[in-house]
């Protein structure tokens, strides 16, 4: 799956709106972001250990809790 797939997926949900939030491209919901692409942190790089970052952009999307974040995952 690409962001832009990603994209399609969440323009095509009632009532959802693309804009930027702190210069990232993000999904919302009357103003509320759900799904958004996020950089790399320098806490992701340091658990990389070196090793190269995967390709392309990350995608985070809010969950309601823990479990919904592991099945997702």
């Amino acid at each position: 799956m690409t962001i832009e797939d990603a994209a399609e997926i969440a323009l095509s949900l009632p009532e959802v709106t693309e804009g930027l939030r702190w210069g990232n491209r993000t999904w919302l919901v009357d103003g509320k972001g759900f799904a958004w692409e996020r950089p790399l942190s320098k806490a992701d790089l340091k658990r990389l250990g070196g090793r190269p970052a995967p390709p392309g952009p990350l995608l985070a999307v809010r969950v309601a809790n823990l479990e919904e974040k592991q099945l997702l995952m």
